[in-house]
């Protein structure tokens, strides 16, 4: 799902920082919600709290390019570049889990699927399906039952849910999911009613949800806790998670689009208040410092970074 941006090329230095205000802001992109946000109901986080989403549109979904076989390092050394593949990865196991619960292949140019999120252990795809196509596949249910406009075939390993307009499914077998159909039920509910979604509960993810364009990746980590930057990742990448940024962040949320040759990524991180925002030198070296255009605003408790990278 990423491997448009195979393929080697010079580290650029410097990324010029554009649009900058006489505070030391600049403005960027203007925000709207984010498509997984209505999937996100109450019960839906991670037995700690966490709650971790990605997503990808359909149109990423088939316009993949093909792997050159190489490695970019202007890519791999860049956090904000880098939540290309965060989210790109974890939404591709909804991806590869499709065709086992009766849905078409979501990557074949002739299927309707819209997006495909990844929500701490449920996968779901929005578009246009055939409710009876997937029934065929669900001989083996131990039970179906309704809830609004769902069908729902529920086994001892797994809960699956059929719309004509969604599809979502959870597994005993995840770290994440105590029980499938409960949680199944709570991304219904918050698909149906605002009142029943995760952002109702949290204004901080609340800021998160709408402060960003949606793109063909996007996703959010976020604990209202505190500490999602604690620790380092354990990848060869560099992520958010290893740079000098305030660890004790509430949440970050991402969205990129790629072609063969350019990337598009936007990051906006929500600190517990304004108080605890880093200095802008941090938030330049932590974020972006290998685009070729880059734009930071700082808006009381978030900061939005979004880096435009060229000729990769």
């Amino acid at each position: 799902m990423t491997t448009a941006l195979a393929g080697c090329s010079e580290i650029a230095s410097n990324a010029p920082v554009v649009g900058e205000s006489p505070t030391g802001s600049a403005s960027v992109t203007e925000g709207e919600r984010a498509s997984y946000s209505e999937w996100l109901g109450r019960g839906t986080t991670q037995p700690s709290g966490l709650m971790n989403v990605s997503s990808i549109g359909g149109s990423a979904l088939t316009g993949d390019a093909g792997d050159s076989g190489e490695e970019n390092e202007r890519i791999q050394d860049d956090a904000l570049a880098m939540v290309l593949l965060e989210w790109g990865l974890q939404a591709g196991f909804v991806v590869s889990e499709s065709t086992t619960v009766g849905l078409p292949d979501p990557t074949a140019e002739d299927t309707d699927v819209d997006r495909a999120h990844w929500i701490n252990g449920t996968r779901v795809m929005e578009g246009e399906f055939d409710p009876s196509r997937i029934a065929s596949a669900q001989e083996d249910a131990g039970r179906v039952e309704d809830d609004g406009d769902y069908t729902l075939y529920i086994d001892d390993e797994k809960t699956l849910a059929v719309s004509r307009e969604a599809v979502l499914w959870t597994r005993e077998l995840s770290p994440y999911i105590s029980n499938t159909t409960g949680r199944a039920k709570a991304h219904i509910a918050a698909a149906a009613s605002p009142e029943s979604r995760y952002a109702a509960e949290h204004d901080a993810f609340a800021d998160l949800q709408d402060a960003l364009p949606n793109r063909g990746y996007s996703g959010v980590v976020f604990d209202p806790a505190g500490g999602v930057l604690e620790g380092e990742s354990n990848t060869e990448y560099t992520q958010i998670e290893d740079t000098e940024l305030e660890s004790d962040v509430l949440g970050y949320t991402g969205s990129s689009t790629a072609d063969e040759s350019s990337l598009t990524a936007s990051v906006a991180v929500r600190y517990p208040d304004a108080d605890a925002v880093d200095d802008r030198e941090t938030i330049e070296s932590a974020l972006g410092a290998e685009a070729d255009e880059r734009t930071i605003e700082i808006d009381g408790p978030v900061v939005i970074v979004e880096g435009e990278y060229v000729d990769l």
